[in-house]
This record gives C-alpha cells, sequence and structure tokens, in this order.
C-alpha cells in the first residue's frame, strides 16, 4: 500500500521525523525562514534527529490541511516548556512540494508565542 503525500506531511509537521526519512528525495531543501535553510536528505534528517530530543514533551497539533495534488499546506500548534522552564506556544505553517512521490521541498513559517 502506497503512503500518500498528506499522510507524510502531516506525520512530518507532527514530528514523527523518522517515518517521513523514506519520503524525501536526495535532493530535498528545508527553507525554515527567517532561520536557516537545509540543503539534502542526509542533512536535513542529523537536523529533525537533533529535534526529536527538544520535541519530547512537545504537544504538536496540526488544525488546517490545504492539498492540491502535489503540494500540500498544514498549519499548526505546539506547545512545549522552554529553556526558561516556561510554557511556549509556536504557531506553524510548512508547505511541501512533492516530486516522484518524493519530498523535495517543505518550507515553514514558524511564529514563537509566550503562553501566561
Amino acid at each position: 500500500m502506497e503512503t500518500s503525500n498528506r499522510t507524510i506531511s502531516e506525520q512530518f509537521s507532527q514530528g514523527n521525523f523518522k517515518e517521513v526519512y523514506a519520503y524525501f528525495a536526495n535532493e530535498a531543501e528545508w527553507h525554515i525562514i527567517g532561520d536557516r535553510v537545509l540543503k539534502g536528505k542526509a542533512t536535513i534528517i542529523d537536523f529533525c534527529d537533533k529535534m526529536l530530543i527538544e520535541m519530547a514533551s512537545s504537544v504538536v497539533t496540526n488544525t488546517n490541511i490545504i492539498e492540491d495534488k502535489n503540494k500540500i499546506a498544514i498549519e499548526g500548534i505546539c506547545i512545549y516548556t522552554n529553556k526558561e522552564h516556561k510554557q511556549t506556544q509556536l504557531n506553524y505553517c510548512d508547505t511541501y512540494l512533492f516530486e516522484t512521490g518524493k519530498i523535495k521541498t517543505i518550507t515553514s513559517y514558524c511564529i514563537l508565542l509566550n503562553k501566561e
């Protein structure tokens, strides 16, 4: 059974990175707007492995999904405890471009909000 682009995108946006590694094109890019651009499957996987440690106690919820053939956009909320031990909310929008069943590009927009 083939995994859909939507399922792959949902898994990645929810932080279930390891389930998605096989679906990255070798030349994939991840543009995290205002932060960095990761180029190549191995570089993205290395970054995700480091993020998994930081996200261990996070609660991630996808709230809206827009799908059009080989393009997907997912909005969501991530709530976690930051380094200052304050509960923090990150709102995100991840856009995905697929080619031949593989992720070619992810573009992530993130807005950090402190929760009181």
